[in-house]
Formats: structure tokens, C-alpha cells, sequence
């Protein structure tokens, strides 16, 4: 039992660069299949390495968050037409820096959004 645990943890801890796209963009162009066992390990490797992503997408795309934050972090659903800058900032979860990094441009229904979820 001891030793399915450790095999287990170390499949959680580790994150290739297939499983991180997924992760950020919600697929992955180079293979057709889910690069995890199944949903809770898919959400297990999240738990592990999702404040990570967040942070290196944020420096990125700022206003903007990966995939799977829309899927397991945010705190309700948007406005219909609402950006992710306008939603992250009526949320209070927008970071100093995203605030310095966005015009005002970004906060609109007109500018175009990443994520429809």
C-alpha cells in the first residue's frame, strides 16, 4: 500500500511539458488523448502545480488565466460579454503588476477575450 502511495505522489509531482499545456491551454496539439489517468489525477497534478502556472501565465498574459483555473479556481461564472481582465478585477483578482500591465482597453466587452468559459 506504502508503495502505491509513493508511485502515486510521484506521478502527481512530476509534470511533463504535455500534461502543462493541457493544463494552460485545455489541450494539447501534439497528442489527441488526455494526458492523464483521469480527471481527479488530472486535478491532483492542479492542486500540486496550478499556482506555478498561474504565476508564469500571468507574467505572460497578464489579465488572462490558464485553462484550468476557469475549470477549478474561479470563485463564480462571468458576466455574458465580460473579459477576463473585467472579471478578474470586479473579483479583486487582478495582482498589482496585471493592473500596471493592462490598459483600459482590456477591461471592455469589445476587446476580444481568450477564454469563453
Amino acid at each position: 500500500m506504502k508503495k502505491l502511495k509513493r508511485r502515486v505522489q510521484a506521478e502527481v509531482e512530476k509534470l511533463d511539458q504535455v500534461q502543462k499545456d493541457f493544463l494552460v491551454f485545455g489541450r494539447c496539439l501534439l497528442q489527441l488523448e488526455e494526458p492523464f489517468r483521469d480527471a481527479g489525477h488530472r486535478r491532483a497534478v492542479w492542486d500540486t502545480h496550478g499556482a506555478a502556472i498561474v504565476r508564469d501565465y500571468v507574467q505572460k498574459y497578464p489579465g488572462r488565466r490558464p485553462s484550468a483555473w476557469w475549470l477549478y479556481e474561479k470563485p463564480e461564472p462571468r458576466v455574458e460579454g465580460e473579459t477576463d481582465p473585467a472579471y478578474l478585477r470586479r473579483l479583486g483578482l487582478l495582482g498589482l503588476d496585471e493592473i500596471g500591465r493592462l490598459s483600459d482597453s482590456a477591461y471592455t466587452s469589445s476587446a476580444k477575450t481568450r477564454s469563453a468559459v
